[in-house]
């Protein structure tokens, strides 16, 4: 379900993209772009309760071929909020498949993506905006309830930032510390940003650096391209066999096992008879910046010297992470990448 990809979609590896970062460069370039002044969210302030909204997420990568210089390709997510609806439309070159067929299932509800729109693509649910914190509510043809994400922001102005540390922090860090030989970055992205080393963001760029993602009910989201699925549908049955050891949850028309000894999922589910895998949620705190981050100053103790040093910057990189750009920050995103040969 988009509601949870376009959250989840960047944390899976330690959050695609981010804003902020250094780069002292008096030399540079600012990407084709204007202020969209049409565009409530371009001020960089708090969008309200009543605005409609614009922002999308984006991920530049390779596309997959036998060569390692490939082509670039790009994933975005963009993302409408109009008259209190939430809309998601993805555009991806990468030719790979759209994230986010799954269903969410709680206790007493079962929630998915709704029609699509011709203009702002697949409907997800309604939103409702308090300066910076979402309130999305996900569509359910059953007429289910009681389910809600809480999503809080920070709105950042990165007008005049470095296009490469904003766009992908973890490979700035690398490139940035001589180290793409332990974490290889491929000649296609090597030469973009290469290209964009002086290349800014426009005046009036504003991005949103997710803080927090809470919901209102336990729930399991189930991933539609494993229905029936002959390894998942054992899996189910091993842990059915069990008389201990073994979690077992009913939520609405389902049987789920919550295990954590396999690697792509923690959660085997049937669903209306038919076989899926997944991921448990439990109520409350899903995602908080500042434990992730809390975490990485930890791990960045057992370090000394230049060691240390490398390890306090990736944590400086992550501190101003983004999720989500306005329309003056997409625009630029969508021209770097089309202007790249």
């Amino acid at each position: 379900m988009k509601i949870k990809a376009l959250s989840f979609a960047v944390l899976s590896s330690l959050l695609l993209t981010a804003c902020g970062g250094g780069g002292s460069d008096s030399s540079n370039t600012n990407v084709n772009g204007t202020p969209d002044n049409n565009n409530p969210t371009d001020n960089g302030q708090n969008p309200s309760t009543t605005s409609d909204q614009s922002w999308s997420s984006f991920f530049i990568d390779q596309i997959y071929s036998d060569s390692d210089d490939g082509v670039l390709g790009s994933d975005e997510d963009h993302i409408t909020i109009k008259d209190g609806k939430y809309y998601a439309k993805n555009t991806n070159t990468l030719n790979e498949d759209d994230l986010g067929h799954s269903i969410i299932i709680t206790q007493n509800g079962v929630y998915e993506d709704g029609d699509v729109h011709a203009e702002y693509g697949t409907y997800i649910g309604t939103a409702k905006i308090d300066n910076n914190k979402w309130t999305l509510t996900p569509y359910s043809k059953t007429n289910s309830s009681g389910l809600q994400f809480i999503h809080s922001y920070k709105s950042i102005d990165i007008s005049g930032k470095p296009f490469n540390e904003v766009i992908n922090p973890q490979d700035a860090w690398a490139i940035r510390n001589n180290l793409t030989n332990t974490y290889p970055i491929s000649n296609t992205l090597k030469r973009f940003y290469t290209t964009n080393n002086a290349t800014r963001f426009p005046e009036g760029s504003t991005c949103l650096r997710l803080d927090t993602i809470e919901n209102t009910q336990e729930y399991i989201e189930l991933q539609l391209d494993t229905e029936n699925d002959k390894n998942v549908q054992k899996i189910w049955e091993r842990e059915a066999a069990k008389t201990s050891d073994t979690d077992k949850k009913i939520f609405k028309d389902t049987v789920a096992y919550i295990t954590y000894q396999y690697e792509d999922a923690d959660t085997y589910a049937q669903y209306q008879s038919k076989f899926f895998s997944g991921n448990y949620y439990s109520k409350g705190l899903e995602f908080s910046l500042a434990e992730f981050i809390d975490d990485l100053k930890q791990d960045a103790n057992n370090y000394t010297g230049q060691n240390k040093e490398i390890a306090d910057d990736y944590i400086d990189a992550y501190k101003n992470t983004c999720l989500l750009f306005n329309e003056t920050a997409s625009k630029a995103i969508r021209t770097t990448i089309s202007n790249f040969k």
